[in-house]
């Protein structure tokens, strides 16, 4: 059982150790659900969007770079062929990836 205790709080450690790094990256990272709607993206991302919300108002009438705005929104609206994005996202095959043991 004590084991068990450790294994999971080094679990719950390591998790939040990534978590903390991926949140204070200056590399932006973004998200998206299997519906390619926003479920995460951190400060750099946020800040990124902010430098640059002139340029995405273009493509994207309403935009504004904010956490309530972005969060739960769908990348179509990025892009002036979503349909392009769509395709490579569907493909596993397209997508770097781990499986971390």
């Amino acid at each position: 059982e004590w084991q068990h205790v450790t294994e999971a709080r080094e679990s719950a450690n390591k998790a939040a150790q990534l978590q903390g790094a991926i949140d204070q990256s200056g590399t932006a990272s973004m998200m998206i659900d299997r519906d390619l709607k926003i479920t995460y993206f951190n400060k750099a991302t946020l800040t990124l969007m902010q430098q640059h919300e002139a340029t995405f108002a273009m493509t994207w009438p309403g935009f504004r770079a904010t956490e309530d705005f972005l969060m739960g929104n769908c990348i179509d609206s990025f892009h002036a062929n979503p349909a392009h994005q769509r395709k490579i996202l569907g493909d596993i095959n397209n997508i770097a990836y781990t499986n971390p043991k």
